[in-house]
């Protein structure tokens, strides 16, 4: 009976060592292999980093200087208004430039087509907010506004949200109403540390929200969530579960997150306070190029947001001024 036995395992070893050898084809494509590769073809393997305190993994984004946005040069295009507090986030529409100052305590409005400034808005001043990011959306609050909503990323020691600002005027007069506040999860939710900074991606509906993972940072992590209506409340509260996609860049850090944007695509963020760099970021190909803005364009003043104007892209600084960038056609 063993020897029977014997022959019978030794037969079915035998077979499994003939399939292990086999082509394996067949379950190559879009198969996932193990707990933490996904094969998306024979060519391309996406690295998925297991995350900790979330059941959904971070998908690698690999560096690519082949990405098609290449920057001719950086000049400098007009002034800013003298401010009572440092230049923060903001986004055009319409011809017009809406900048925070001091997080969210004042908003300059330039006409940029006459580089002149048109009004200065006042609101309740709060230390406690920052404003690296501010983004126009596609809707309006009023019928008769002039300005769709203004999604400004503001963080801080004690905070960390988005908010949605209403910009009217009347006669002239204009003034600023906070409208909604969407909070953002903290770092003992998720793996969002180190004042995270958000873009509005308008024509998709989305929140892309970027941070470090650690202190002190060693990656650049980003999140992605729905971006949530006015309907649903004057404060919206993100979770673990309304976390659509999860992307990192490793061994990458940025130090001094800056403004960003959506534009064709990509997610463009600036970084730096002195060492100042552009990240263009293409999350559907899982790739991601660097542009040192300081070393290859003498940008050295500090970048605080990137806004487009009739296919024209600006940098709006901490205060020294608004810069123009000119791409080349490389």
């Amino acid at each position: 009976m063993k020897h029977y036995l014997m022959s019978f395992f030794l037969l079915c070893l035998m077979l499994l060592l003939a399939c292990s050898n086999g082509d394996d084809d067949d379950i190559m494509n879009n198969t996932i292999v193990g707990l933490d590769t996904i094969i998306i073809d024979k060519k391309d393997t996406i690295i998925v980093e297991k995350d900790t305190k979330g059941k959904m993994g971070f998908i690698v984004l690999n560096q690519d200087d082949a990405i098609d946005f290449n920057i001719e040069k950086v000049v400098y295009w007009t002034k800013q208004p003298r401010g009572k507090r440092g230049k923060q986030g903001g986004d055009a529409y319409n011809g017009y430039l809406c900048q925070f100052e001091g997080g969210h305590s004042v908003l300059d409005i330039i006409d940029i087509n006459n580089k002149a400034p048109l009004t200065t808005i006042e609101t309740n001043y709060n230390d406690n907010y920052h404003c690296n990011n501010a983004d126009f959306s596609n809707t309006f609050y009023g019928v008769h506004d002039d300005f769709p909503l203004l999604y400004s990323s503001q963080q801080g020691k004690y905070l960390r949200c988005i908010v949605a600002d209403r910009i009217t005027q009347i006669d002239g007069n204009y003034m600023l109403e906070t409208v909604q506040r969407i909070d953002l999860p903290y770092e003992n939710e998720v793996s969002l540390q180190y004042t995270p900074d958000a873009v509005i991606d308008k024509k998709n509906g989305f929140i892309y929200v970027y941070a470090g993972n650690t202190i002190p940072i060693t990656d650049f992590y980003i999140y992605q969530f729905r971006l949530p209506r006015i309907e649903e409340g004057d404060v919206v509260k993100l979770k673990e579960e309304d976390i659509i996609s999860k992307w990192v860049i490793k061994d990458n850090p940025a130090y001094y997150k800056q403004g960003g944007m959506m534009r064709d695509g990509l997610l463009i963020t600036l970084e730096g306070k002195s060492d100042n760099k552009m990240r263009i970021i293409d999350l559907k190909n899982h790739r991601y190029k660097l542009i040192d803005l300081m070393s290859d364009y003498n940008a050295r003043w500090e970048p605080e947001d990137i806004f487009e104007v009739e296919g024209d892209l600006f940098i709006a600084s901490g205060g020294t001024g608004i810069y123009k960038i000119a791409l080349s056609d490389d």
